[in-house]
């Protein structure tokens, strides 16, 4: 009979209604009891596929996950990403496991797939992801979680199914971005008890998804996310806020020249902060530039 992996595959599709998926797996399960001689099987298990009577009505509206998904553009070289020493091994390794994923799994030996960034605003997480999906040649699909909350009992936990089901399917950086949104500590008096189910959803989607690239959840509030969400992460990469050096160190990285790094005011804080700033002096120095060739020509 089918294998329990091949089966906890097809149950999990079915519960997140990716009856695409589901259709697959069942073509696969009943050409390898075909393959191993079980005839008869194989044709019963055809025949309930193929079955009209066998289609599944699913109420409401069906969740597209295609929608629910920002493919991000790629980020700089993640050697020129201005991270801390611990970040920068933890990742250097990340990349060197997904090099060799496949020699890994003929091992036995199973890579890390699921990695928590937390930090406050603009110190480098999503940048970072999408730097790590050009270094490792894979898509960087954020997840946005207001298409993921449904208004209906378990419908986000169905929404969830699903998008864990694509990132199992689909070889990419799947990034949860701002997840605290659903990850908050449990049994707080002010939340309604569909709140605790969605962390509990999301705690087994965490346990059972095993994806087809790498999972990053980014947060800017690790203070409020529940304990039990932690243990389910391989590796846990904090983003302080940047040193003035790491500032200026960014800001040349931008192109930025040595007049503007002496001259950084105070009120840059960080990476987002600095990119903005360097951007605002780009402009002004392109408008400055028109209007001085547009004098000239008056003058002419």
């Amino acid at each position: 009979m089918a294998k329990v992996r091949t089966l906890s595959e097809l149950f999990r599709a079915l519960g997140a209604h990716d009856l695409r998926t589901a259709t697959a797996l069942a073509t696969r399960i009943a050409d390898e009891e075909d393959r191993l001689g079980h005839r008869s099987a194989a044709a019963l298990l055809r025949g309930a596929l193929n079955s009209r009577s066998n289609v599944i009505q699913l109420p409401g509206p069906q969740f597209d996950i295609e929608r629910a998904l920002i493919a991000e553009n790629p980020g700089p070289p993640l050697r020129t990403v201005v991270l801390t020493p611990s970040a920068q091994r933890e990742l250097t390794t990340l990349c060197a496991e997904w090099h060799y994923r496949h020699e890994l799994e003929k091992r036995g030996v199973p890579r890390r797939t699921k990695f928590v960034f937390s930090g406050p605003p603009g110190c480098g997480k999503t940048l970072t992801a999408r730097s790590l999906g050009a270094e490792l040649n894979l898509p960087v699909l954020t997840v946005r979680f207001s298409t993921l909350v449904g208004a209906y009992l378990g419908q986000t936990g169905a929404n969830l199914r699903a998008a864990f089901a694509f990132a199992e399917r689909m070889p990419c950086v799947f990034l949860l971005d701002e997840f605290d949104a659903i990850a908050r500590t449990r049994g707080r008096v002010s939340d309604v008890g569909e709140l605790d189910r969605i962390v509990i959803s999301l705690l087994q989607e965490l346990d059972h998804t095993v994806p087809k690239g790498i999972v990053i959840a980014a947060t800017n509030a690790a203070n409020a996310i529940d304990r039990a969400i932690w243990r389910r992460f391989d590796v846990h990469i904090e983003f302080p806020l940047p040193t003035p050096e790491k500032v200026r160190r960014f800001v040349a990285g931008l192109g930025g020249d040595t007049e503007h790094r002496k001259s950084i005011p105070n009120t840059v804080k960080s990476f987002a902060d600095a990119e903005k700033w360097v951007t605002n002096l780009r402009r002004q120095h392109v408008i400055e530039a028109l209007r001085s060739t547009n004098a000239v020509k008056k003058r002419a």
